[in-house]
């Protein structure tokens, strides 16, 4: 993973696979999500078992996945400062950094590996002028 500051468009630049990754987040969540919204229409709601409620209970889940992943997550590579509202440091080891972006998205950091990229990226972040939180 790289970050690029390009000082005269006042942009930064993400170099990651997070397209890949959310547009491979998008396509399962929707194949899941149409599956339990056709399972649900074939639920006879007078006999009602366990399973269907399964089927329900997925379909509340995949619906919020879709509406998080195609809503509230970006994947935007170029992204101009002025767009940036805060960065979110990772806390824990599973816990990943983002940007909160003013228009209400996010957009993750995929594939932080080290260390060192991890405090790498909060110090570029404060050099370019974002506001970082805990």
């Amino acid at each position: 993973m790289k970050i690029i500051h390009h000082s005269q468009a006042n942009t930064i630049e993400i170099q990651d696979d997070m397209k890949a990754l959310l547009n491979a987040q998008r396509i399962v969540v929707s194949l899941v999500l149409i599956a339990a919204t056709v399972k649900l229409f074939t639920i006879d709601w007078k006999n009602i078992t366990e399973y269907d409620y399964l089927f329900v209970v997925i379909f509340g889940v995949f619906t919020y996945f879709f509406i998080k992943n195609f809503f509230l997550k970006t994947s935007q590579s170029i992204i101009a400062i002025d767009h940036i509202s805060y960065l979110k440091k990772a806390k824990g080891i599973r816990s990943k950094a983002y940007l909160k972006l003013k228009n209400g998205k996010t957009r993750e950091f995929s594939n932080i590996s080290t260390r060192d990229e991890a405090i790498d990226i909060p110090a570029k972040m404060k050099k370019v002028g974002i506001t970082i939180k805990g």
